[in-house]
């Protein structure tokens, strides 16, 4: 067995060991935190969003008869 994948063996098995050790955590989210995950998610909604839009206008783009011609 090469040393890398040995390493990768022993990277595995150590990184489920420690996902088998976790124990809960007792945390609290404060409204600031709160608010902070809310503008993310809804900051990624409107990216896509509008990047969907930029390619929905290419495509209608390809099939718009060319008035010029």
């Amino acid at each position: 067995m090469s040393t890398n994948k040995t390493a990768r063996h022993l990277a595995a098995l150590a990184g489920i060991l420690l996902i088998a050790q976790a124990q809960s955590a007792q945390a609290y989210v404060d409204p600031g935190s709160a608010s902070i995950i809310v503008t993310a998610i809804l900051g990624a909604f409107a990216a896509v969003g509008y990047t969907a839009r930029l390619y929905v206008a290419k495509v209608k783009n390809l099939f718009k008869k060319d008035k010029q011609a």
